[in-house]
């Protein structure tokens, strides 16, 4: 039977060449107009960005001058605070109103003034240099005549003699000039009497240092003629405009601000040949003296400050270096000299005013433009600095041109990166595109190939199965003829794979299905289908025509489509077949592995009409072949069916039984056989359904498993166990402890062991009296993690049994391994135990367990001769219908308080007489159950 060739259904623009070079244009085209857009959209944002982050900048330089001109004005405040405190002191409004006629001329000596309010100014003074550095402070009354050598009623200028001694030390020693430690001595014996006239001694001062040293030093005279004559006009003027104390009070009193001038502090001008004439220029603050008693004018104390005090006070620092001497100290202060330039500028056009930092290198260019605004791209920002409420003190602050430009160039950067990556993106995007179109007719069909066939197998896997099982129902409709399902579950993959690894596994399914593909095509039922990875771009031939088709559902289970068969023993025929390829082990890393198989058969039309029916029943009856124990091949029954709708209601209403109360436990007593009574037992869930009555545990059990409810079921016996043995032990039941089951389930989806310590805890039941059985799939399942939880649990103080010991792939290296307390000998031994070989084992196991300090529980003993032998084989604790079937708690609790062992083997006589055992009985120290001591 040949196959027909395969087709594929594909777009008309992937079949027509000359469509698919047009559509290339197009796309072609579409990705220009797409990069011509994302430019014109680019530029757009980015002057958009430009303008936004320009606007930015203005706010946040807004911002900056805002919170500097609010400094400086606080600064001004507290030395017009100052200033007017010391015009109002009342030694000053009540003194006579003349001034000294010298420098000689001592008004505290002459007694016009106390020595105690003369300190007092002093400490004024000193506010006011820690404030701002002041200069000098002048005590000036009304007509003042400085051209007849009148000189202030007070003067106070300390603070620059001080600093004028100590920088011009330095200076001098810079120089390398002689040592004027002595003349500094002199002078400073001159200033050491408080209240003292400065001026006189400041003449003396600079007369010691006139001569050739002075010349050489080229040190500056003090010059006051300034500060002198702007004095003199300002009493005239404050006469006029200040004549009476406001009606306002101290308040009220203004403070006026001098225009530049020189002043007479020279502490920071120290040489007249390389000197800065801005470093003595400065200006006076002022405040008018009202007379005690009449409260008109009489006079004013003035302020002197540098304005190279407030430029620094612009940078932010306490003074304004000048000298190599000024600059160690700004080091030693741990000043940063490194600070960039300040862009401040703090002006007032009427006085002529303008303090800037002098290290801005463009600031003066800048301020040269027509009315001192800004040119060409520099921005300025300005903000009112309101001096004791006198108008015109701007502080401006400038932005570069650079930092507008640095936003425009990082704007083009990013306009020129955006465009080039839009280019690059689209050069990408576009050849990919035209790469997808003109491989798109390859790759749609490898992509049909892994949407349909199994990629480890190359099988046709289930979504192919279903449109070929489809497609193969329609042909046999057309035919009237029947055709059969045959689903193949490999029985020991799970072991293959948990022993030998999955790699192991996929090479034992490849094999497989290659052995069942010869079969199938040596039946003539069959036609080869290659693998998608040896010829991925072959499709299978249209599955309605003759042929069998193998094909893999997922995991380890396999189907076989037959299109067309006579009838069941036909395909049961091919199922042999089938089986026969399993007879011979498979080589995986050169160790023979052998396979065992159930398979299910449903045919159509009598098992289903359509597709979904025809799997379910061939699903079903696979499972029912497993339930024969493996290796069985089963026909669907309608039995099958219905069995399989009550597992489906059965695990519905699983789901809500355990909150409705439907769950219950059995016990079954367990004997010890040391003592001859019942001393423990095992709790068995129950299921009472409200429509089925009490449900067998083989029939719900694994349906909780399968579904995950055996964890919160698993909980909930737990708990219950322990609180019925606690209830036992209350009441003095010889039930002195109980074991309880741990499904595979429950201990890999949970932290079992935290949950179990946590239930003994809360109920408060010794440890010792719970015993944890568990099967050996637990045991081999991630048995590092399984081994920390039983260790857990052990070290609480549960016990552990292993349940069913000798069925399936026991391992002596569990013993070893897992920290068991006690061994439940499978019933499967002691059924073989009526031969020699299988008493044999039975006998070894218990031997060992005795060897290895374990305790051995019997399992199965239906009758007296089980019981008698289980009891010769050595088991410490025997369990089983003969001796007690499952029950209430209450009614297990009355046959433990009333059960004697000999009256029951006397109403159970053996056939034979009753084996002598074969070693002595374990002691009372060998008890199957603890809490018997």
């Amino acid at each position: 039977m040949s196959a027909q060739p395969p087709t594929l259904d594909l777009p008309p623009a992937l079949r027509d060449p000359a469509a698919l070079r047009r559509i290339e244009r197009l796309v072609l085209l579409g990705f220009v107009l797409l990069w011509a857009l994302i430019v014109v959209v680019s530029v757009l944002d980015m002057r958009a960005d430009v303008r936004l982050r320009t606007a930015d900048l203005i706010h946040e330089a807004e911002l900056g001058t805002r919170t500097k001109a609010q400094e400086l004005q606080a600064m001004f405040r507290e030395l017009h605070v100052s200033i007017r405190t010391m015009s109002l002191l009342p030694p000053l409004r009540e003194a006579e109103a003349r001034n000294r006629a010298s420098p000689d001329d001592d008004v505290v000596d002459g007694r016009r003034f106390r020595s105690s309010d003369a300190q007092t100014l002093q400490q004024l003074y000193n506010h006011q240099a820690a404030l701002l550095s002041v200069s000098e402070v002048y005590v000036v009354y009304d007509g003042f005549q400085p051209d007849r050598g009148e000189v202030p009623f007070l003067m106070f200028d300390q603070v620059i003699v001080d600093r004028f001694r100590s920088r011009i030390g330095r200076h001098l020693a810079v120089l390398g000039l002689p040592d004027f430690s002595a003349m500094e001595a002199t002078a400073a014996g001159v200033l050491a009497r408080p209240g003292r006239d400065e001026a006189a001694a400041r003449d003396r001062w600079h007369g010691a240092l006139s001569g050739p040293a002075r010349d050489d030093a080229d040190i500056p005279l003090e010059d006051e003629h300034e500060e002198y004559a702007y004095l003199e006009r300002l009493l005239a003027r404050e006469r006029q405009a200040h004549a009476q104390l406001p009606a306002t009070g101290p308040e009220g009193i203004p403070m006026t601000v001098s225009p530049l001038l020189r002043t007479c502090d020279n502490s920071q001008f120290l040489s007249m040949r390389h000197g800065d004439e801005r470093d003595r220029t400065g200006l006076i603050f002022s405040s008018p003296i009202y007379d005690a008693r009449s409260g008109r004018f009489k006079g004013v104390v003035a302020t002197t400050v540098r304005t190279n005090m407030i430029e620094a006070r612009l940078i932010g620092w306490p003074f304004l270096p000048v000298s190599e001497a000024d600059r160690g100290e700004a080091v030693q202060a741990g000043m940063n000299l490194q600070a960039p330039p300040a862009e401040w500028v703090l002006e007032h056009a009427g006085l002529g005013v303008r303090v800037m930092d002098r290290r801005h290198p463009q600031l003066a260019s800048w301020l040269e433009a027509p009315g001192g605004s800004a040119q060409g791209s520099i921005v300025r920002v300005s903000a009112e600095v309101p001096v004791a409420g006198e108008a015109g003190w701007m502080l401006h602050r400038y932005l570069a041109p650079a930092q507008i430009e640095q936003i425009e160039r990082q704007a083009g950067l990013s306009l020129l990166w955006r465009a080039g990556a839009a280019t690059v993106l689209l050069l990408l995007l576009g050849g990919t595109v035209l790469h997808s179109l003109r491989s798109q007719r390859r790759g749609h069909v490898q992509l049909h190939a892994l949407a349909n066939f199994d990629p480890l197998t190359g099988l046709p896997n289930r979504r192919q199965l279903q449109s070929r099982i489809e497609a193969a129902l329609l042909g046999a409709r057309r035919r009237h003829a029947r055709m059969a399902l045959v689903m193949i579950d490999l029985d020991d993959f799970k072991q293959v794979n948990d022993t030998l690894g999955h790699g192991a596994g996929d090479r034992l399914l490849v094999e497989l299905s290659r052995r069942f593909g010869e079969r199938l095509a040596a039946d003539d039922r069959a036609r080869h289908v290659p693998g998608w990875g040896e010829t991925p771009l072959r499709l299978m031939a249209d599955a309605s025509s003759e042929g069998a088709l193998l094909g893999r559902l997922g995991g380890d289970e396999f189907l076989v489509l037959l299109p067309e068969v006579s009838d069941d023993r036909e395909a049961l025929a091919v199922v042999d077949s089938l089986l026969a390829a399993l007879i011979e082990p498979v080589h995986i890393d050169g160790q023979p592995t052998y396979c065992r198989a159930s398979i299910g058969v449903a045919l159509y039309p009598q098992h289903g009409h359509d597709a979904d029916t025809l799997l379910r029943s061939a699903d079903q009856a696979m499972y029912a072949a497993k339930r024969v124990n493996g290796s069985s091949v089963a026909l669907f029954e309608q039995e099958l069916d219905q069995d399989s709708v009550r597992r489906l209601k059965l695990l519905t209403e699983l789901h809500g039984a355990l909150e409705r109360g439907e769950f219950l436990l059995h016990y079954q007593p367990v004997l010890d056989v040391a003592s001859g009574s019942f001393r423990s037992a095992e709790a068995l869930l129950r299921w009472r359904h409200p429509q089925f009555g009490l449900v067998s545990p083989g029939e719900f059990v694994p349906l909780l498993e399968r579904s995950g409810l055996i964890v919160p079921v698993g909980r909930w016996v737990l708990g219950e166990a322990a609180r019925q043995v606690q209830r036992w032990r209350l009441a003095g039941s010889p039930l002195r402890g109980v074991s309880v089951n741990l499904s595979a389930v429950q201990i890999a989806q949970t932290d079992y062991s935290a949950e179990a310590v946590h239930i003994v805890e809360t109920i408060g039941v010794e440890p010792e009296a719970l015993t944890v059985e568990i099967t050996e799939s637990v045991l081999m399942d991630n048995s590092e993690r399984n081994i920390a939880q039983l260790e857990v649990l052990r070290a609480a103080g549960m016990r552990l049994a292993i349940d069913d010991f000798g069925k399936g792939y026991s391992s002596l290296g569990y013993l070893r391994q897992f920290p068991v307390n006690v061994l439940k000998i499978d019933r499967a031994l002691l059924t073989d135990a009526n031969n020699a070989t299988g008493r044999a084992i039975l006998y070894t196991v218990a031997d060992l367990a005795q060897r290895m300090g374990i305790d051995s529980v019997g399992e199965g003993a239906e009758d007296r001769e089980q019981f008698d032998s289980l009891i010769d084989a050595g088991c410490t604790a025997v369990q089983g219908y003969f001796l007690a079937r499952p029950m209430r708690a209450d009614l297990a609790d009355d046959l433990a308080r009333h059960f004697d062992l000999d009256d029951h083997l006397i109403e159970h006589p053996a056939l034979p007489p009753l084996p002598t055992p074969r070693r002595p009985l374990p002691g009372p120290g060998a008890m199957f159950m603890p809490g018997t001591a």
